[in-house]
């Protein structure tokens, strides 16, 4: 799926109408009630596709969250750099690490679970396309229970005058997984794409939901 609002980004948090019930009129009934959220599970969306003007991000949510409407009220940062996920699994239980001075092509695999196990998957946010103006704290939107797994937004010197890094990304789609590459320009005398990150979405082992829930349970301002 794709659309501009996702279901979460750590500047707004939960987007509400993704988790409430909204009245649609499907030809037969002009007051049916549908729940997006439910819909996607039901449909097994294991991508989904948002934009983003301050950055490159990529999160996780599981699809046993239970939405709550909860405002963390967590100060905005003002900086740039990125959060980069720990290795394997426990990049689902424990908060990304920052970095001012990012790193380059760093490379996760992000599983799918291959049976029809709707509370045992996960839905990837991949926030495709910024300015690159500023990194968002890592916990400033509502209390979700979405998991960032990586965000990147920098700053170069262009001539000696400092200018935001553009960035964008693109998926390649094969039958058993999906690669999303991210890219950003370089200054000007590079005259270059750099290679930020490379994400693999396919079949693999899946963190225990139960860790992830605790993680995402206790995720407070620090």
């Amino acid at each position: 799926m794709r659309a501009h609002h996702p279901p979460l980004n750590t500047e707004d948090g939960d987007s509400e109408f993704f988790f409430k019930n909204i009245y649609v009129d499907d030809g037969q009934n002009p007051n049916k009630e549908e729940n997006l959220w439910q819909l996607m599970k039901e449909s097994k969306v294991n991508v989904f596709f948002g934009s983003h003007t301050h950055q490159s991000q990529v999160l996780a949510l599981p699809y046993s969250y239970q939405y709550k409407p909860i405002k963390v009220g967590c100060e905005k940062e003002t900086k740039w750099g990125c959060y980069q996920g720990k290795e394997g699994l426990n990049k689902f239980y424990e908060d990304p690490e920052y970095f001012q001075e990012c790193k380059n092509k760093l490379f996760y695999n992000l599983p799918i679970n291959k049976d029809y196990d709707l509370n045992n998957d996960m839905l990837y946010i991949f926030i495709f396309g910024n300015s690159g103006r500023i990194l968002d704290s890592l916990k400033q939107g509502k209390n979700s229970a979405g998991v960032l797994v990586w965000a990147r937004a920098r700053e170069i010197k262009n001539d000696k005058v400092k200018t935001n890094v553009f960035g964008m990304a693109m998926a390649h789609f094969f039958k058993q997984k999906m690669i999303v590459n991210f890219f950003e320009s370089s200054p000007a005398e590079q005259n270059e794409l750099v290679t930020a990150a490379t994400f693999i979405v396919k079949e693999g082992k899946l963190p225990i939901m139960e860790n992830v829930n605790k993680y995402t349970e206790n995720k407070i301002c620090q």
